[in-house]
């Protein structure tokens, strides 16, 4: 039986996050489910960046303290369809693995944590969501959504990328979240989950906080555009701190 106060659990929960939607939503998500399900998903496509690797692991504990069961949707499929690690499905569930890996390192309590893989979990009723929700939305609303995959309206994406979106939606109902934890890059795509979960006779609640819930959290503070590698060698970081100091003493100069 978990015994923590609901303002406890709030607190905990919102301070992974840089947006709630929505905050009421999100409330009576933990008044009335005792251990909600919260998602995020990554697509295994190379080195991980300090926001990823510690940010990540500090929030995901964060909100396993508040009685929250985490899914990590290891979306190989979907980096596959983008065209990562140039398209090696083989090398892609590699760099899965050490990503997994790499959140070890950083601390994150893989005991308390469910790792479910794209290309081990997809059945009928998958396929038959995603068709729904294509069927109800716009070319150009889904074109909109592609900044989910590091890309903008302007790029020319191929027809994978173009279901991308409608897939992604499709996650959100296929692992039973209550709550996406995704970056705010993803905000688009949880948007349209809402909005399409009544055409899907679900009640679509998420809240964003620094990624998407039942309320939607979104997740991206200054942190999120941090390019730091985990595993950067230390001529580059001494490089950085050099580089910082120059610019500190030309400033003092002027």
């Amino acid at each position: 039986m978990f015994t923590m106060d609901i303002e406890k659990r709030m607190e905990l929960i919102t301070s992974t996050g840089e947006e709630v939607i929505t905050r009421d939503e999100l409330r009576q998500l933990l008044e009335t489910k005792q251990r909600p399900v919260a998602y995020d998903g990554f697509e295994p496509s190379g080195q991980m960046h300090i926001a990823q690797g510690i940010m990540r692991a500090i929030n995901t504990n964060k909100m396993l303290k508040a009685g929250v069961h985490f899914k990590f949707w290891v979306a190989d499929w979907f980096a596959w369809m983008n065209n990562k690690m140039g398209g090696d499905l083989e090398k892609i569930k590699k760099v899965g693995e050490y990503q997994i890996e790499v959140w070890k390192a950083c601390g994150m309590d893989l005991k308390k944590v469910e790792f479910l893989w794209t290309s081990d979990s997809l059945d009928k009723e998958y396929w038959k969501r995603t068709i729904s929700i294509a069927r109800s939305s716009t070319l150009d609303r889904i074109v909109r959504c592609s900044q989910i995959m590091g890309r903008s309206e302007k790029d020319s994406l191929t027809g994978a990328q173009i279901f991308y979106p409608c897939m992604q939606a499709s996650d959100i109902f296929h692992l039973g979240a209550d709550i996406t934890h995704l970056g705010m890059d993803q905000r688009k795509v949880n948007i349209l989950a809402r909005e399409v979960g009544p055409k899907l006779a679900r009640c679509c609640q998420y809240t964003h906080a620094a990624g998407p819930w039942q309320a939607t959290i979104e997740r991206d503070g200054p942190c999120g555009t941090c390019d730091r590698y985990e595993d950067e060698q230390e001529h580059s970081r001494q490089r950085d701190i050099h580089d910082g100091q120059c610019r500190g003493s030309k400033e003092k100069d002027r």
